[in-house]
């Protein structure tokens, strides 16, 4: 997904990757992993478990 704004909330298992220009907003919750692309200039994330939320290249 290429976007503006991503509004993810992710639960459970697996990889979510999104590419977002100016805000993101995450949740994850689980084992989950969301890596973003894109550079946002707004990043608000939540990890709850072993989840995580990373910056792709």
């Amino acid at each position: 997904m290429d976007t503006e704004r991503a509004d993810v909330n992710f639960n459970g298992v697996g990889n979510v990757k999104v590419t977002a220009r100016d805000t993101l907003n995450a949740v994850v919750n689980g084992t989950g992993k969301l890596t973003c692309y894109g550079k946002p200039r707004n990043v608000n994330k939540t990890a709850n478990g072993i989840g995580s939320v990373k910056a792709g290249d």
